[in-house]
């Protein structure tokens, strides 16, 4: 991979410092110019969640058709919790063509901070017509300072080319079963789903947020019940496991506060033991998720003991549980021992971030001590968080706990990568990844639990792509050879990503509430042996290049140099960095729907103290745009050269890519280090085939009934299927199927997805075969009744 230096061309600065210009070029809202250490800025402030955007009018001429890079200085106190992603503090750029108009803006974080640099790049399409820059808040509360705004002008990328389509034209395939080889029960845990229900402040945002007020829409606090709606949802979709409280919000729940007399604990009116009722009405296997962060290992125990203990003299938290009402102990199975605990506790104060070796140790105390309550549990530590499976921070905890981990809690979110669907044999080889990783650092083979998976790019987190793959991640995830002892989608209602969404005083289901019923309501309980002949998809790709650029003077600031020291090599000086941060260092141009390897050797000097280190790659719209985004850490351990490696595949619409640092931490004095890199490589891979006909087959226990759910994850393409069950004679047979109009819509307030097929009789069955002729894009279930 090749660096070279690029043209610039200012177009637009702004220090605030002559107040009759910006009186004069700023319109559209409301603002003062402060004294600030850095001198004048713009402040902008909302006691109100509305939007306050003053508004700065671009000569249209002196941007279209070009490449723009903005940066800007910001710092806030107080700001609120976003409502949507896309809410908050704003810098953002607005163009608008004939067609079409977008507005790109930076990542910027929620609370109080000090001075950030933020930057992020525009492509200004050739026929803009009008163009907006904006710095404010929207629909949120608090204050942000606004100060040295830049605006700069390069050379467009050259354009790439995309992946050619195949031909529309019907492709042919074929399925066996095997009715009689039984490769194991079906894990009906596999068929979990997370719930949030907690207080977000200081995660996501400055203010209280208490979810466990109603559990997210399950618990009608008035009438002290479940919503009958919700649970019958809940239901359809088999749900085999939930966790609880949720993710993140993990990271300030104290358990204590969710237990009580109801009446004591109204921020908590749906807690722990409304959550083992709703487990118990819907059928599902708790997984109780233990904060890190709060409270000691003792701490845990006691839960244990208020969970599982019989109610005696011996067991105090048990007697509380049982004058609350509960006598009888719970059995809770499943604990899991944080949520991505590499990235400490985001801004919950005291604000913390423990090493791979703090947090392993804490487990194992946790072990000992909730064990000795319930020797029957079952724990599990976290792997890396956005990493790849070679994390150092997995090889660090897998080696220290060893077998005291009775599962490992790992997240997967993979995009649906293109309409092709590839992204499912992607997310297979990174759970093989992962088992070796386990089997060579703690010595045998753990099961591991997928406790949280996804589509990982949010623009298309409600599309109907996003819930096949998701749907067929889970005929994975239940192969007893990939050693998975349990999944939950993230997640089930409301929230950022949840496909249950109470709208108008009804529900939308979004698609992946369609595609999950059907693994919920038409498969069995023994997994058989199935054989597929697919037609294969197979890409074309022309014109690939990489065009990375990087310019020296735009990287450095008062808390990091960027320095160029040879060929493909660099090094970061950081001299003050007190809290996370991510710049950019490297544009590159990159091809759609393909996967890039990226590898580099680097080291650390100086004192990282607690920080994280290392790159990340980017799409180069940014992490709110897309959430698309790979990080490659642990540079902070390594004084001597160490290879590091990563790989990123690049959404359907990508073009560029951003290598940026991964300076993740807390340094009241600020650290002051050397990240030194060197043979830094951007490869993209060859995209191998893949299959577009996938299925899974199972039977009922007295054999009587098969079930059979198969995908096509043709874009195009129908598939005329033969499907031959061996070993006995079929009946008859119901089809049950799930499609959309497309793949990639994104609307979440419309269902787009339906099941267009509901007990529909199959035709032509002649002893145990018949054909089907399978839509494109289509996921289909089968009841065969065996004769």
């Amino acid at each position: 991979m090749s660096m070279h230096m690029y043209a610039q061309t200012p177009v637009f600065t702004e220090n605030f410092e002559n107040a009759e210009l910006v009186a004069k070029n700023w319109k559209d809202g409301t603002y003062t110019l402060e004294k600030t250490d850095r001198g004048t800025a713009m402040c902008v402030e909302q006691k109100t969640p509305e939007a306050n955007k003053p508004m700065y009018t671009f000569d249209a001429a002196a941007v279209k058709g070009k490449k723009i890079r903005i940066t800007a200085m910001v710092k806030a106190e107080n700001v609120s919790e976003r409502p949507k992603l896309w809410n908050g503090i704003k810098i953002m750029f607005h163009w608008q063509t004939p067609a079409k108009k977008d507005w790109p803006q930076a990542t910027v974080g929620v609370g109080t901070f000090g001075w950030q640099r933020v930057q992020f790049t525009v492509d200004v399409p050739s026929d803009t017509t009008a163009a907006y820059f904006y710095l404010g808040l929207e629909s949120v509360t608090g204050k942000a300072w606004f100060d040295d705004v830049s605006i700069v002008t390069s050379e467009k990328a050259q354009e790439l080319s995309t992946v050619i389509p195949p031909a529309k034209e019907d492709l042919s395939g074929s399925i066996t079963v095997d009715a009689l080889r039984v490769k194991g029960p079906v894990n009906r845990l596999i068929f979990g789903h997370n719930l949030e229900a907690a207080d977000g402040k200081d995660i996501f945002g400055a203010y209280p947020s208490p979810k466990g007020r109603n559990g997210d829409g399950v618990w009608d606090p008035k009438n002290r019940r479940l919503v009958p709606e919700v649970v019958q949802f809940s239901k359809d979709v088999g749900m085999g496991a939930i966790r609880y409280p949720g993710g993140c919000l993990v990271h300030n729940f104290d358990w204590h506060k969710a237990v009580g007399p109801y009446e004591e604990r109204p921020d908590f009116a749906f807690g722990i033991d409304e959550y083992i009722e709703y487990c118990r009405a819907v059928g599902a296997e708790p997984l109780m998720n233990v904060a890190v962060y709060v409270g000691t290992a003792a701490d845990k125990a006691d839960l244990v003991e208020y969970l599982n203990a019989p109610a005696t003299s011996q067991h105090p938290w048990a007697m509380k549980r049982a004058q609350w009402g509960h006598k009888e102990p719970y059995g809770v199975k499943y604990f899991e021992i944080g949520n991505e605990e590499d990235h400490g506790n985001h801004d919950v104060k005291p604000r913390q971030k423990w090493s791979a070796e703090q947090y392993a140790a804490y487990y194992l105390e946790c072990v000992r001590l909730m064990k000795k309550v319930d020797p029957t549990i079952k724990m599990s530590v976290h792997a890396g968080t956005g990493t790849p499976p070679s994390d150092p921070w997995n090889a660090t905890v897998f080696s220290i706990v060893k077998d005291k981990a009775d599962f490992i809690a790992i997240h997967t979110y993979l995009s649906p990568d293109d309409m092709y669907m590839r992204s499912t044999d992607v997310a297979a080889a990174r759970l093989a990844e992962y088992r070796e990783v386990i089997r060579k650092n703690a010595g045998k083979d753990i099961p591991m639990a997928i406790t949280e998976f996804n589509g990982g790019n949010h623009e298309f987190r409600y599309s109907y792509g996003a819930a096949l793959f998701c749907a067929d991640y889970v005929r994975h995830m239940l192969e007893p050879a990939n050693n998975v002892l349990m999944a939950q989608y993230w997640h089930f209602i409301q929230g950022f990503w949840g496909f249950i969404r109470p709208m108008g005083g009804s529900y939308v289901k979004l698609p992946a509430y369609y595609t999950f019923r059907l693994w919920g309501q038409h498969f069995g309980t023994e997994l058989l042996e199935i054989k597929t002949a697919p037609p294969k998809f197979e890409a074309k790709i022309a014109n690939i290049i990489d065009t990375p650029a990087f310019n020296l003077e735009e990287q450095s600031t008062d808390q990091y140099t960027f320095r160029v020291t040879g060929k493909d090599a660099f090094t970061v000086d950081i001299h003050g960095v007190k809290s996370d941060q991510y710049p950019e260092f490297i544009a590159a141009a990159v091809s759609p729907m393909s996967t890039y390897e990226v590898s580099f050797k680097a080291r650390v000097t100086g004192d990282p103290e607690n920080f994280v280190l290392g790159l990340g790659v980017m799409d180069k719209r940014g992490w709110t745009a897309t959430k698309s985004a790979i990080g490659i850490e642990g540079i902070e351990t390594k004084r001597d050269w160490y290879e590091f490696k990563g790989e990123y595949n690049t959404l359907p619409n990508a073009t560029g890519i951003s290598i940026l640092g991964r300076l993740r931490g807390t340094s009241a004095a600020g650290i002051k280090a050397s990240i030194e890199v060197k043979d830094l490589r951007v490869v993209r891979k060859p995209m191998k085939p893949y299959d577009l006909l996938t299925a899974s087959a199972s039977r009922a226990a007295d054999g009587k009934t098969l079930y059979l759910i198969v995908f096509n994850k043709s874009a195009l393409n129908n598939i005329t299927t033969r499907i031959a069950v061996n070993g006995v004679s079929i009946a008859s047979g119901k089809a049950w199927q799930v499609n959309a109009p497309e793949l990639d819509n994104k609307d979440g307030g419309k269902e787009s997805a339906r099941e267009t097929l509901s007990g529909a009789a199959v035709e032509g069955i002649s002893g145990g075969s018949f054909n089907a002729v399978l839509p494109a894009h289509s996921m289909t279930a089968y009841e065969l009744t065996v004769k």
